[in-house]
């Protein structure tokens, strides 16, 4: 009886690494190299002061893009894409920002209206790291 209990147990086990192994290549998006998103004007020709949102994805854990290019008063979200709870908290730049826990499918955004360069980083995953270069 002990020995169908293991094969059992092994079995299990090689059909939860299958699930998970599926789930990461299953991501939609690469998160190999830096990747590096500049968001558009989208004045339309009516005004200067228009701003733009992107989106960043956490997936895999890393940020994707993990490089990105915004103007002043641009609004940035990020989508936990994760099986795992992560964060989002600024390393440097003139403005300070902190996500708090986000769990899988949840967001944050954050308006940027100073210019200037910020790096950030998951609190709870140090090697995730990312940059925001505002203009």
């Amino acid at each position: 009886m002990k020995k169908n209990g293991i094969i059992i147990l092994v079995v299990l086990g090689i059909i939860a690494g299958g699930v998970f192994a599926w789930y990461l290549m299953s991501s939609s998006n690469s998160t190999s190299g830096n990747n590096t998103n500049t968001i558009p004007n989208n004045n339309n020709n009516s005004s200067n002061n228009s701003t733009s949102t992107t989106s960043i994805d956490i997936a895999n854990f890393a940020f994707s893009p993990s490089l990105i290019k915004a103007k002043v008063g641009d609004k940035i979200t990020w989508t936990n894409k994760d099986f795992l709870t992560h964060t989002i908290a600024s390393d440097s730049g003139p403005q300070n920002f902190s996500s708090g826990d986000i769990s899988n499918g949840a967001t944050f955004s954050f308006t940027f209206t100073k210019a200037g360069t910020y790096s950030y980083h998951c609190s709870l995953h140090p090697s995730m790291t990312g940059t925001i270069t505002i203009e």
